[in-house]
């Protein structure tokens, strides 16, 4: 029997050294920009991480037994301000519940004070220097929270 050896590492490579050879050349933010996008979306679709659309206003599983509600997004300053509500689908009480906001290479912390079960919470968060053209599309990770179990 031969050995067969892949070839997907040396085309990785290939595709890796086209991008960022596509970034150092591009002449704008709004081609530099969409590099990291492309970089972003690979890296955490192969975590598994959800796209959430924040043009639909339709629940989006967020995961970890969150859901994300109310989707929207509107240019502020020189940015995007994202808003909705995080559902808590667990039958206990989340509070202190902090998420990060990831999006076009932009990462931010947000904190939920508290989520009732079955319930949602509403939240608001400002990327600055966020090109509307890349603000469609985003992921949020929950990162801590505290649960609250009721004695009977």
């Amino acid at each position: 029997m031969s050995e067969r050896k892949s070839n997907a590492l040396p085309l990785f490579n290939l595709l890796l050294i086209i991008i960022m050879a596509v970034f150092l050349y591009a002449e704008n933010k709004a081609q530099k920009q969409w590099v990291l996008d492309v970089l972003e979306n690979n890296y955490y679709n192969n975590q598994g991480i959800p796209i959430l659309d924040f043009t639909v206003d339709s629940a989006q599983v967020i995961g970890d037994g969150f859901l994300l509600s109310d989707a929207a997004q509107e240019e502020h300053l020189t940015g995007i301000k994202f808003s909705g509500r995080i559902a808590n689908t667990k039958a206990t009480a989340v509070s202190v519940a902090t998420f990060k906001l990831m999006v076009a290479g932009h990462e931010k912390d947000f904190t939920v004070s508290r989520i009732s079960p079955a319930n949602s919470t509403a939240f608001e968060v400002y990327v600055p220097d966020l090109l509307p053209s890349f603000a469609r599309e985003a992921r949020i990770v929950p990162d801590t929270y505290m649960v609250h179990f009721r004695k009977d």
